[in-house]
C-alpha cells in the first residue's frame, strides 16, 4: 500500500505573489522617481497629497505580505528559500535595468538624507501671507523659501519611508513567487 502524504497547496500563490511583487515594486519606483524630480527644485512640484499616495500604499501590500508569509508557514512550506536578494531581482528586472534603479534609488536616498536637516525646525506651516515652522507648537517664522524647502522635505522624508517598505514587500512577494514556483516544478506528477 502507498501512502500519499498530502499538503496544503495554494496554485495560485506564485501568480499571486508575483501580481503583488510587481505592484509593489511599481508602487516603490513611482515614489522614487517622484523624490528624483524634487531635485533641484525650489518649490513643490505637486501637492503634499501626492506624496502620500504611495505611503498609504504600503499598508495594504504589507499586511498581505505579512498574512499570505503566515499562511505559507502553517502550510509547512519552506521559510527561506536560500537564494540572495541580489539574484532574485537580477532574474526580475535584468543587469541593465537593476543598475539604472540602484542608481535612482541611491540619488532617492541621497535627497532623502540631505532633506533632513530642513525639518529641524519643525512642519512647515502657512498662515495667511506668513510661512512659518512649527516644532511641537512653537512656531518659527520663516521665509517663503525655507518654507517650500520644508515642504519638499516633508515629500522626500514620507516617500522615502514607503520605498523603503515598498521596495521590501516587492522582494518578499517576488521570492514567494520564485519559490512556489520552483516547488510546482520540483513536485513529481501522478496521473
Amino acid at each position: 500500500m502507498h501512502v500519499v502524504e498530502r499538503r496544503l497547496v495554494y496554485p495560485e500563490s506564485a501568480n499571486a505573489d508575483r501580481r503583488w511583487g510587481w505592484l509593489s515594486g511599481a508602487a516603490a519606483l513611482a515614489a522614487v522617481i517622484l523624490i528624483v524630480i524634487t531635485a533641484g527644485a525650489t518649490r513643490p512640484y505637486y501637492p503634499v497629497w501626492v506624496a502620500f499616495v504611495p505611503f498609504v500604499l504600503v499598508f495594504p501590500i504589507q499586511f498581505r505580505t505579512i498574512f499570505s508569509g503566515i499562511r505559507r508557514r502553517r502550510g509547512d512550506e519552506e521559510a527561506t528559500s536560500g537564494e540572495p536578494v541580489v539574484q532574485v531581482l537580477l532574474a526580475t528586472v535584468g543587469r541593465g535595468n537593476l543598475l539604472g534603479l540602484a542608481a535612482l534609488y541611491l540619488c532617492a536616498f541621497v535627497l532623502v538624507a540631505f532633506s533632513v536637516p530642513r525639518l529641524w525646525l519643525g512642519q512647515p506651516e502657512r498662515h495667511g501671507a506668513h510661512y512659518y515652522q512649527d516644532s511641537h507648537g512653537h512656531l518659527t517664522e520663516v521665509s517663503k523659501r525655507t518654507y517650500h524647502s520644508a515642504e519638499i522635505a516633508v515629500q522626500r522624508f514620507f516617500l522615502g519611508g514607503a520605498v523603503v517598505f515598498l521596495t521590501a514587500n516587492a522582494v518578499a512577494n517576488l521570492r514567494a513567487a520564485k519559490r512556489s514556483e520552483l516547488r510546482r516544478l520540483a513536485e513529481p506528477r501522478h496521473r
